[in-house]
């Protein structure tokens, strides 16, 4: 009996000992003093539930080059001495957010570099001196947002070339100084929705090659230069919700081949105050519609004749399988669907004008101009 009871007690002991190597609710820093003191107040601290960093004189993060594990959020704002965040280097998980805001003197993210999960957002915010990030070289997803807001001197996004895949939102807005966004080629995925607004230097979206599915509203406004929708044309259409095209003065090049197949089936078009041509929905189809190649001389698939009256006839090569032929109009609106093989299409019943036509075989999908008389 007095061996349990002892026992017990070591337990305890032992239990209390491990509670208290951090802080139980975690620790917010005000001063530089309160950093260089933590590792003497918790020597074995390396595991702790939240941080805060706010203090006018805090110059540096070395004191807290024990911690490896926040449970849930690091939030680091108002610092306005900071430059970097080394003294993080050893931070490998964070469970909730990781805010960087209203920090004016820092100028990059370097001591982040071993962050491996983000179970939360990537909140950059008014970071007014930041003009590069830090290179995340295990950081592939992020839970939840990843929102850079108004870091108008940051010139590149490089750093985060290993990120593949956003929870949430990606918002990019009030970045002075980028001309693309470059840096993102890794990213895949985006699970909610896409902004990209007053962004005054951005010409083109090139960065974006590899994205695919962004399940939400995409949304390019007030960016000033853009002149060109090219980077996000491998965005699956129907991952895309409502389209927002507003107020970008340079824009003339929408007629990007998703964007043209979105808006054949639309869910919600909200296009104006760009340049001629992305200044309306009308004008995007129309572009969309020009910008079509009419490669009539491929061998394994003619129709003639064109422009044409009453009918058209269709001659492919053996074994060139069709399975449907679609005819849209100018608005971009399936008019004709033809399944199986066709050798001959009537068009008694449609008004002349420039028409789509689009053959899908078991490969591939081959669009080509119509003009009917």
């Amino acid at each position: 009996m007095k061996n349990k009871h002892l026992l017990f007690i070591l337990l305890l002991f032992i239990f209390t000992r491990t509670t208290a190597q951090c802080p139980p609710d975690g620790i917010i820093f005000r001063n530089q003093a309160d950093i260089n003191s933590f590792q003497t107040n918790y020597p074995n601290c390396s595991e702790i539930i939240g941080v805060g960093v706010e203090g006018d004189d805090i110059v540096n993060l070395n004191g807290l080059n024990n911690l490896v594990s926040i449970e849930q959020n690091l939030v680091i704002t108002q610092n306005s001495l900071l430059t970097d965040l080394s003294g993080l280097n050893n931070l490998t998980y964070i469970g909730g957010n990781l805010a960087i805001t209203n920090n004016s003197s820092l100028t990059n993210l370097s001591g982040l570099d071993n962050l491996g999960y983000l179970g939360g957002s990537l909140l950059v915010l008014e970071n007014y001196s930041l003009q590069t990030l830090t290179q995340f070289k295990t950081l592939d997803s992020i839970g939840g947002e990843l929102w850079f807001s108004y870091n108008t001197s940051l010139a590149s996004l490089s750093g985060l070339d290993s990120l593949s895949n956003i929870g949430e939102k990606f918002i990019l807005e009030g970045s002075g100084h980028l001309a693309n966004l470059s840096g993102l080629e890794g990213l895949q995925t985006i699970g909610l929705f896409v902004s990209i607004m007053d962004n005054d230097s951005l010409v083109n979206l090139s960065g974006l090659e590899n994205l695919t599915s962004i399940n939400g509203n995409l949304g390019i406004s007030h960016n000033d230069m853009l002149t060109s929708l090219h980077g996000i044309e491998n965005i699956n259409p129907e991952s895309i919700g409502d389209i927002w095209i507003q107020n970008n003065p340079s824009l003339t090049t929408c007629d990007i081949q998703n964007i043209c197949d979105y808006l054949s089936n639309p869910n919600g078009v909200h296009v104006e105050n760009n340049a001629s041509g992305c200044n309306s929905q009308e004008e995007i189809e129309e572009a969309c519609l020009v910008s079509v190649p009419n490669s009539t001389n491929n061998p394994q698939l003619t129709f003639y004749p064109n422009p044409a009256k009453d009918e058209i006839f269709i001659s492919t090569e053996t074994g060139y399988a069709m399975s449907e032929i679609l005819l849209y109009n100018q608005l971009g609106q399936k008019v004709l669907r033809k399944s199986g093989i066709t050798r001959e299409i009537d068009l008694t019943n449609f008004k002349p004008g420039l028409y789509i036509l689009e053959f899908v075989t078991n490969e591939l999908k081959i669009r080509r101009k119509l003009i009917i008389e």
